[in-house]
């Protein structure tokens, strides 16, 4: 039945790219191609909006379009493989489409986005640096009162500082025996407890600043604190172009080589030699326990627990 649902929906995309490539909307009162797919189907503008652009890819990519009118792909996969689709790197996704539809069908989703947007690093580093900066630009955070004394927060975030503030919250909102609130009242405590605790030590924190030792974490707390990983090729490293990826206990994200640099300049860097598949060859000296190393190889390794939930 999914595998039918597909191919429906390719058949769909189909026609409505054949109905906007003759115009056949026009005249019918409509202002855009999207208003009359929305008067047409009853769907939404932004579900028309997304099907018009799934529609205008396609035909792009022929080998994803064949995949995908097979049943083989899931649509999920098909709109991240429309989103990395852009005239500047036409030839260049034409070469590695083949490669590109495998990984689409074969991988997982999640695993499929991390290869996707290394593959995007690499096709096309200037565009990702430009689109890197525009997110980071558009951050943005709203603290304001409400009427009732209460206070409502809105705010957006870059991949980076997303991970790096979901990090830190997720080690200050575990749950503690006889806890009784709900995940939500935990995050909006561990906000606030960020907060206090940086207004209490503004003078440590100052001094963290300048101080080389400060970052330095005491073997009984280190795992206890938010770790962050950044890990990309060193040939990336030394050239400037490609990218890498962030990994923290919350998720992990595909980034430009310059925040990788950025990261560099102020952090411990170990040297990890890996073979073609990812297996991990070299990381030191062999140790019994699970020591501060090992788990840094199960972070790299597995990007959080294995353990299903």
């Amino acid at each position: 039945m999914t595998r039918a649902v597909r191919r429906a929906r390719a058949e769909q995309l189909a026609e409505v790219h054949s109905a906007v490539e003759s115009a056949s909307w026009v005249g019918g009162g409509f202002r855009s191609p999207a208003a009359w797919l929305a008067h047409l189907t009853g769907e939404s503008f932004g579900q028309c909006k997304l099907t018009l652009h799934l529609a205008e890819r396609l035909p792009h990519m022929p080998l994803v379009q064949v995949a995908f009118a097979a049943g083989d792909l899931a649509e999920s996969a098909l709109r991240l493989l429309a989103a990395a689709w852009h005239p500047s790197i036409a030839e260049v996704f034409a070469r590695d489409e083949e490669l590109l539809t495998a990984w689409a069908v074969e991988l997982s989703l999640d695993d499929f986005k991390v290869v996707l947007d290394t593959w995007r690093m690499h096709a096309d580093p200037d565009r990702e640096e430009r689109t890197a900066q525009e997110r980071f630009d558009s951050r943005r955070l709203h603290v304001s009162k409400l009427m009732d004394g209460m206070g409502a927060i809105d705010g957006l975030l870059d991949a980076e500082g997303t991970l790096i503030v979901k990090d830190a919250l997720r080690v200050l909102s575990r749950p503690v025996p006889g806890d009784d609130r709900t995940a939500e009242q935990r995050r909006a405590d561990a906000l606030v407890m960020l907060a206090k605790f940086f207004i209490e030590h503004q003078q440590q924190a100052a001094e963290a600043t300048t101080s080389s030792d400060s970052s330095k974490p005491s073997k009984r707390s280190k795992r206890s604190k938010a770790k962050v990983v950044a890990t990309s090729q060193y040939q990336d490293m030394a050239d400037g172009t490609g990218g890498g990826t962030i990994d923290t206990d919350s998720g992990r994200a595909v980034v430009p080589i310059e925040t990788i640099r950025r990261w560099a300049c102020d952090a411990g860097i170990h040297r990890l030699i890996t073979a073609p598949d990812g297996t991990i060859l070299d990381y030191g000296r062999q140790t019994r326990s699970v020591s501060d190393p090992l788990f840094d190889v199960l972070l790299l390794r597995d990007h959080g627990c294995r353990w299903a939930g």
